[in-house]
């Protein structure tokens, strides 16, 4: 499953090697770029192994610059992205805050919500409320 990443319980992404998986096809039909998320005109198509398909609906984003590589998400990254509003402590998740889309990990900290990169040198963002868009299962970096 060469070009296929998955975060470790320290939530690093790490290469799924030698393992073969069944697949599925989802439509592309959205694109990151320039911190906003925008809908393809013809969406493509991107086999995504089964193992980083979990329950529920699923989309797949392509990331078109660099301004998530504070969470090791390069230009030219497919995200798998579980559409879900519920997320756990630690869970990768795709918000909008101040009409930028952001990718981060997510905590519950009392009555507020800490966003956090993985990067310890960019500070996270204290939010009172946040709206998921969807919970990022995978990353599909292609060759």
């Amino acid at each position: 499953a060469k070009g296929y990443l998955r975060r470790d319980e320290h939530g690093r992404l790490v290469p799924i090697l030698g393992v073969t998986h069944s697949a599925m096809t989802i439509p592309i039909r959205w694109r990151i770029i320039n911190v906003q998320i925008e809908p393809l005109a013809e969406p493509e198509l991107c086999s995504v192994p089964t193992n980083l398909i979990g329950n529920g609906e699923h989309s797949l984003y392509l990331v078109a610059d660099d301004s998530y590589v504070d969470m090791h998400i390069i230009s030219g990254d497919y995200l798998v992205v579980e559409d879900t509003s519920v997320a756990k402590n630690g869970d990768t998740i795709i918000t909008i805050v101040e009409n930028r889309t952001i990718i981060r990990r997510f905590y519950r900290e009392n009555n507020a919500f800490r966003l956090q990169t993985i990067d310890s040198n960019v500070p996270p963002l204290l939010i009172n409320r946040v709206e998921i868009i969807g919970v990022v299962r995978g990353i599909i970096r292609k060759p």
